[in-house]
């Protein structure tokens, strides 16, 4: 599968995936490299900034990865991300990310973990309540329950 476009995973914010109201969620994903990474196998790419930008209207391409209707590279520049195992890369869902094509012979293999607060555990605005609510109804239509609730100590 060397070079081929399949391996190659447009530049695109997490929120575009999850649905309009998730960007007013607070949600972190974190990049975690089971082989070293580089630009050869196909690092990530981050867009410095892209976290405070607002969330850019996309639609599915026929590989059904996100596409945004601007070109966001108009608006800066994607940076290499390389990665050695061990190494994490944590991003909110508004960040803007991507990967170039696999040149490599072997497989770029890496563990994406989600996270997004418990509901009713903080105090939120009105928008970060919604987001939050669209979140967890969204993982109880797909998985049926909610994965896993990490609680800490305290009053909530």
């Amino acid at each position: 599968m060397s070079n081929s476009q399949a391996t190659a995973f447009p530049l695109h914010q997490d929120s575009q995936y999850y649905g309009q109201l998730s960007q007013h969620a607070h949600i972190i994903t974190i990049w975690i490299p089971l082989v070293d990474e580089d630009e050869v196998n196909g690092c990530l790419y981050v867009l410095p900034g892209s976290h405070q930008w607002e969330l850019i209207d996309s639609a599915r391409d026929e590989n059904q990865n996100m596409r945004s209707f601007i070109d966001v590279e108009e608006r800066g520049i994607p940076i290499p991300w390389p990665m050695e195992v061990g190494e994490m890369l944590i991003l909110s869902n508004m960040t803007f990310h991507g990967s170039k094509v696999n040149q490599s012979e072997a497989v770029r293999w890496g563990i994406d973990i989600r996270y997004c607060r418990s509901r009713s555990t903080h105090t939120t605005t009105e928008l970060e309540q919604a987001g939050e609510d669209f979140m967890y109804e969204k993982l109880i239509r797909t998985a049926g329950c909610i994965p896993m609730v990490v609680c800490g100590q305290g009053e909530k």
